[in-house]
């Protein structure tokens, strides 16, 4: 089977700037301090300037600069999962250049990666955020910093982005992906997401996203189990789900669909075959059961083996951040989290289970496993050992003020900027 990631596709992107003409060629001589080969050309028919960037690692693009071309609308900051601070900045952008990139290294992933280092070259001290035009994915400057200071691939959650739409009283009544169906797949839907889903929104996420990618789920898959254990669930195309579904289930999401997000879309349902399904008959649908009541405690979601990989490789590679940040807040008493890949019983697949990290080395950790196994035999929850970093495939610093992992590292920024808070947290966790 071809690898997913293995595709040459046109790049799209962004940097948003504050004033109401855009910056203009000269202002962009500092790039060749970057390594950047930069080449100027005059504009043609809509187009004030255009530039050529070469990058001996990070490959060419484009930068444009069109003539009369809007912000995007201020939703697009609003759905985006970035600081309220950031959000306003963004608000505040008049004017804004594009980036175009082909693809150098045939990878999705790693070419998305080259992109986002163009536009934070392109952003200098000036630019208020980038965007990833595919996906709608809006960036800080404090994130692409983060994501730019090692070499491992983007993850999976970095090539989608999720809107969340909720009521005033802020009930999330629908979650939905974008960016999946611009690299040739479909994006998914779930209506109605308990708070649990939500919470685990982003493992959530990366688990169907991975199983889409890999097609082991398609538009109208009629039993998958995502979730172990009681997870199963069907994929129902949008159109269907619409046409089949019973009026109270639609009605929510109704008056914000239009064609953008009804093609190539798929909602998660109930799965086919089931007691609902009998009784209203085979072409009866309604919104995942199990994903709007309850998820049990501890679930494991479902990654294909391939996934896993990838995930894996990206943890492997920021192990020496989780080390330095290690060092840097160890005056907080933070809980440290490696996901480890446990070989199972059968001694075909692994399973991916969380330890509590005491001692962090340089090829091995000390860790204790925090919940129990369900095909492997050996360990069970409370064991204590040393394993290799090889084995690692996730890792998280638990804080007060959100999680830390290789995907994210907002909250780190602001242990840092909030010392004091912080203690004072700590210090009232520990009397409770």
């Amino acid at each position: 089977m071809a690898l997913w990631w293995k595709k040459k596709l046109p790049l799209f992107g962004s940097v948003l700037f504050r004033g109401e003409l855009p910056p203009q060629p000269d202002e962009f001589l500092f790039l060749e301090g970057l390594g950047i080969n930069v080449k100027v050309h005059p504009g043609a028919s809509r187009t004030s300037w255009k530039m050529d960037l070469v990058h001996p690692e990070w490959g060419s693009a484009n930068l444009i600069c069109e003539d009369d071309l809007k912000p995007p609308p201020k939703e697009i900051f609003r759905f985006s999962f970035i600081p309220k601070a950031d959000i306003e900045a963004a608000e505040s952008g008049k004017s804004i250049l594009m980036l175009e990139m082909n693809s150098r290294y045939e990878h999705l992933l790693r070419d998305r990666k080259m992109m986002l280092r163009f536009l934070r070259a392109v952003m200098g001290d000036d630019g208020l955020v980038a965007m990833d035009n595919l996906c709608g994915r809006v960036w800080t400057r404090e994130q692409l910093d983060d994501e730019l200071c090692h070499d491992a691939d983007l993850d999976v959650e970095d090539i989608i982005n999720l809107h969340v739409i909720a009521e005033e009283k802020n009930k999330v009544f629908w979650l939905h992906s974008h960016g999946l169906k611009e690299i040739g797949y479909f994006d998914f839907d779930i209506i109605d997401p308990c708070d649990e889903v939500m919470s685990n929104s982003w493992d959530l996420a990366r688990a169907i996203a991975f199983h889409i990618l890999e097609g082991t789920i398609q538009p109208n898959t009629p039993l998958f189990e995502l979730v172990h254990p009681r997870g199963n669930i069907q994929m129902v195309e949008m159109s269907r789900f619409l046409a089949c579904a019973e009026p109270q289930y639609k009605a929510k999401i109704q008056g914000f669909l239009d064609d953008y997000h009804i093609q190539r879309h798929s909602v998660i349902c109930e799965p086919g075959g089931t007691f609902i399904g009998r009784l209203f008959g085979r072409s009866a649908v309604r919104p995942s059961v199990f994903l709007s009541k309850s998820v049990p405690e501890n679930p494991m979601f479902s990654f294909p083996n391939a996934a896993s990989d990838l995930m894996a490789e990206r943890a492997r590679k920021t192990y020496p951040l989780l080390r330095s940040l290690r060092e840097e807040f160890t005056e907080f008493g933070f809980m440290y989290g490696v996901k480890l890949g446990i070989t199972t019983d059968d001694g075909q697949n692994k399973e991916h289970m969380w330890f509590e990290v005491h001692e962090m080395f340089d090829d091995n950790i000390d860790a204790t496993l925090l919940n129990q196994p369900y095909n492997v035999s050996g360990i069970k929850e409370g064991d204590r050992g040393r394993y290799q970093i090889d084995q690692i495939s996730d890792w998280f610093i638990m804080t007060p003020v959100g999680m830390v992992n290789p995907r994210s590292t907002a909250a780190a920024h602001m242990v840092r900027e909030n010392p004091e808070a912080i203690r004072q947290m700590m210090k009232e966790a520990e009397n409770m």
